[in-house]
């Protein structure tokens, strides 16, 4: 509990380097010029540039007033600008944090004067005032067996080169064990001797050293970037950073995120009217920084690098004096804007803190876990619906519905029929939840979902998170896709597929592999849309043949029942007929123009299909059969006949056989990994002679041209 009371961010020093190096220009023009009335003879002033000393000084400036923004107490800060000298600009007494008292010692020390001196004095200051106790701390006994002083410190400075930059870890490594030594030494204090505890040093558990190297825009420099690296026995953390002056204040305001456990939220949508043209208006984007913890509901599994990103939140037109931040349910946390100089910015910490509120809403966006199928020897993602409210209610009445159905089934069929029936009720219940053009009935808003509030209390503003609605409440339908585009989706099939493929504990050797393995088998090609088949729509043609061929091993009656199959088609095909009524109505005009394309479709589909199925002898013997077939009706056509005649007369004697399509026509199309671990496809035509006679060597065009000119001579 002591270790959480004082944590790394509990006490953080900025060592700010003050020598000549640090008032040379940033190397960033700024534009200064901003007068409207140019007449004739107006000289246009010239843009200005930042010294690298006042880019530092805004940056951690910055950084500390979303730190008291955020954290009125609890989280202290103090300032040492080292030079000729180490000038300590506030103690860790609360009356000291505050920007008015940072600012006016900044002012008091001054622009960068010539002298000698660098960021060693400081640093040195710096440990020695980490060693201090704060006020928090004094009030402990630093016997407790828990009791941790952890800082961090952070030096802004310039160096040569790496090893500049590792003489000056060294150096603060070798002053924080001094410290350490000198600390022990002292008596130790109790709790009733406050008088004393304010002057005691404490030895420092750990210490986080962010060495940030500035540089202007222009000026290369020798040090890299260096992870967080640990010295002396886990005493200290050294990090480095390199930075740009122009960029320094952004790489701040993105290291107090993890430095103080902060996310980012951006309110979108935010209606404000021009500047320039007050009867107009525009929608406003505005980045907030409050405590993690309000990403909680939003976030349940997210990533690391997901964590790091801001959360999208769209403003809802607010509704007077409703509203405010007692309509939350669970805590409130400070927020603090990421741009405090903006105008969208100031508008809407103007408009909070007159006594409005804000109610924020989760984008429309679909709720989605994400399954993986391989279809024609591709990986592909299948979005499917994740809300278990409504899975739940519609399994409910689907066991409602089971209970008064006789049992007269097997307990297979009824399992597949309950999955299929549960299925169609999670689409009818998302279709009638949509209702219309997308409105849920009852619900306020029309179909929105609040998830939080922004509002203002005592001054200072508030986020917190409305209670009794979830971010997703309205559940896209099964057939949507990315983005909420209607797809064509086999539902019912994925649910029956579903149900074939689940997993079960169970024992022995080789019980995961045989698992795995029918996995894989029934996963292999599996079509994911209606649109991207013709085996599967054509019903009954089909039928024992797909229903069959999936199992793992076939009896003599089933293979001949899927030769049957074959042999209906090779027959339908030599007749020149194809079954058209049973496939849907979106693709039965396609059919009648493209029939040769659609047979050759279909014999590839089933060459997939039970390829992926080959596991024992008998689904071998019917692949062999397929192939027969496919070869038996592979004859030249008379449109063959006439395109051989025409390569053969407009073709090059050396044009390779075969090179046109026709038999080398595959229906599914190579992605990148089966492309960069396949072999590589041959070249439609060999090379040159006179090149692969050359070789390496440039190769001659008519080499023999001239000799023939001078035989004849």
């Amino acid at each position: 509990m002591i270790t959480k009371m004082f944590p790394t961010n509990h006490k953080t020093i900025f060592v700010l380097d003050h020598t000549p190096y640090f008032g040379i220009s940033s190397d960033n023009p700024i534009d200064f010029d901003v007068s409207k009335s140019r007449g004739p003879g107006y000289v246009p002033l010239p843009p200005v540039c930042k010294s690298l000393w006042t880019c530092s000084v805004e940056a951690a400036v910055e950084y500390c007033r979303i730190v008291w923004d955020l954290f009125p107490e609890g989280k202290l800060v103090r300032f040492v600008v080292s030079d000729s000298a180490a000038h300590i600009l506030n103690t860790w007494a609360a009356a000291q944090q505050n920007l008015t008292h940072i600012l006016n010692g900044l002012c008091l020390v001054g622009a960068v004067r010539r002298g000698a001196g660098g960021d060693v004095v400081g640093l040195c200051a710096a440990i020695e005032a980490l060693s201090e106790p704060s006020p928090t701390q004094s009030s402990r006994p630093n016997s407790e067996a828990l009791f941790q002083n952890r800082g961090r410190i952070i030096c802004i400075t310039s160096a040569r080169d790496d090893d500049s930059i590792r003489s000056l870890a060294e150096i603060a490594l070798n002053a924080l064990i001094q410290q350490n030594k000198k600390a022990s030494s002292q008596p130790t204090t109790t709790s009733e001797s406050t008088s004393t505890a304010q002057t005691q040093a404490y030895p420092i558990q750990y210490c986080h050293l962010v060495i940030i190297n500035v540089t202007p825009e222009k000026a290369e420099t020798r040090v890299n970037n260096q992870p967080l690296t640990e010295m002396g026995n886990g005493l200290m953390g050294v990090e480095v950073i390199v930075s740009r002056a122009s960029a320094l204040a952004t790489l701040l305001g993105r290291l107090v995120l993890p430095h103080y456990k902060l996310v980012t939220t951006t309110v979108t949508g935010i209606p404000m009217k021009e500047e320039q043209n007050a009867s107009s208006s525009a929608n406003y984007d505005v980045e907030i920084i409050h405590s993690a913890e309000a990403h909680a509901g939003l976030r349940a599994a997210q990533t690391a690098a997901e964590a790091t990103e801001s959360v999208v939140l769209r403003w809802w037109t607010p509704r007077g004096a409703e509203g405010g931040a007692g309509g939350c349910s669970g805590p409130l946390w400070r927020v603090t804007p990421a741009d405090v100089a903006s105008r969208p910015s100031a508008c809407l910490v103007n408009f909070l803190l007159n006594g409005r509120s804000v109610t924020l809403e989760m984008p429309s966006t679909s709720s989605f876990s994400v399954h993986s199928l391989s279809t024609g020897g591709r990986r592909v993602d299948l979005a499917w619906s994740t809300n278990f409210r409504v899975v739940t209610s519609a399994a409910s009445q689907l066991s409602q519905r089971s209970t008064r159905r006789p049992r007269v089934r097997t307990s297979r069929e009824r399992r597949s029929d309950e999955a299929t029936e549960l299925i169609d009720l999670v689409s009818a219940t998302n279709r009638s939840r949509r209702g219309g053009a997308g409105r849920v009935p009852g619900r306020k808003g029309g179909g929105r979902s609040a998830s939080h509030v922004l509002a203002a209390q005592g001054g200072e503003l508030w986020v917190g998170a409305l209670g009794g609605r979830a971010p997703y409440d309205e559940p896209p339908a099964l057939s949507e896709g990315a983005g909420g585009r209607v797809t064509d989706y086999r539902i019912k099939e994925f649910g029956a597929l579903m149900q074939q493929n689940r997993l079960f504990p169970l024992r022995g050797a080789g019980a995961n592999a045989r698992a795995k393995a029918r996995l894989q088998r029934h996963t292999t090609y599996w079509p994911l849309t209606i649109s991207s088949t013709l085996v599967f729509n054509l019903g009954s043609v089909m039928e024992p043949l797909t229903r069959l061929v999936v199992q793992e091993t076939l009896t003599d009656d089933e293979v001949n029942t899927c030769r049957d199959v074959l042999l209906s088609l090779l027959g339908m095909e030599s007749r020149h007929e194809f079954p058209t009524a049973q496939l849907p109505s979106n693709l039965r005009g396609k059919s009648s123009s493209r029939r040769e394309e659609q047979w050759r479709q279909v014999w590839s589909e089933l060459e997939a299909l039970i390829r992926a199925h080959s596991a024992s002898p008998a689904h071998r013997a019917l692949l062999r059969t397929l192939l027969e077939c496919r070869a038996h009706n592979n004859h030249p056509s008379d449109s063959d006949n006439r395109a051989s005649v025409i390569r053969a007369t407009t073709d090059s004697p050396l044009s390779p056989v075969g090179s046109g399509n026709g038999a080398a026509d595959v229906w599914a199309p190579r992605n990148v990994l089966d492309a960069l671990l396949g072999p590589a496809r041959p070249s439609r035509r060999p090379d040159f002679a006179g090149r692969m006679a050359a070789g390496n060597r440039p190769a001659t065009l008519y080499a023999h041209l001239q000799q023939d000119v001078e035989a004849q001579h």
